[in-house]
């Protein structure tokens, strides 16, 4: 079984590498903005979420979305009572400040942009491999 990513992403070029990036390792689900991943998280809990910082919308900082994503993934993880995903920021913006968003939030990891599919596709296969001796319902 592959795993599910949601991938935020507002530029239709970089969303098609990601994609092809992650072809047999993930089925990709792709909307454009914050607000459109915020609202899907009620119907779909991905395996992970890699999202550009780019896309936020205007009055939102990057740390405020990240940690709205985090808390409604954890919220939507905990009621069906699975692994909380992991995000992804993959984004343009200051590698320094991804880095430190991501430290500062758990489950969380910065892969700066310009990224490789190579590792766009590593990373997605090490975060979502089932973790050993897991109970396969999370």
């Amino acid at each position: 079984m592959c795993a599910h990513v949601l991938l935020v992403e507002d530029r239709d070029d970089i969303a098609a590498i990601a994609a092809h990036a992650l072809d047999r390792v993930a089925m990709v689900t792709r909307v454009r903005t914050d607000d459109d991943a915020l609202a899907m998280l009620g119907a779909v809990l991905p395996d992970a979420v890699v999202t550009d910082l780019r896309g936020v919308i205007a009055g939102t900082s990057p740390v405020d979305y990240v940690a709205s994503l985090r808390v409604r993934l954890d919220a939507v993880a905990a009621k069906v009572r699975a692994r909380s995903p992991i995000i992804i920021l993959a984004s343009a913006m200051d590698p320094d400040a991804q880095h430190a968003i991501a430290r500062a939030l758990v489950g969380v990891v910065a892969l700066p942009k310009p990224y490789g599919p190579r590792a766009l596709r590593e990373l997605v296969e090490q975060l979502t491999a089932p973790r050993e001796g897991a109970h396969p319902e999370g």
